[in-house]
């Protein structure tokens, strides 16, 4: 179970390095957008995933002592 959460964890933050690169070029689009239609619509605020799955990850290290290998 645990490493199905952080391989989760992992995939989500790598996502995030991409969508950070894309995040330029959206910007952009959205001066265009704005100088032709008017304002931006406001975005919402969402729960963070990869931080949930990293406190569940912490619960799981804590109620499970290590094993030796």
């Amino acid at each position: 179970m645990k490493h199905l959460l952080t391989e989760a964890k992992n995939e989500i933050l790598e996502l995030r390095r991409q969508n950070a690169l894309l995040r330029a070029k959206v910007e952009v689009v959205e001066v265009f957008s704005a100088a032709l239609l008017g304002a931006p619509r406001p975005q919402g605020v969402s729960v963070d995933v990869a931080w949930s799955l990293q406190q569940q990850i912490n619960a799981l290290e804590a109620a499970t002592p290590p094993v030796a290998v």
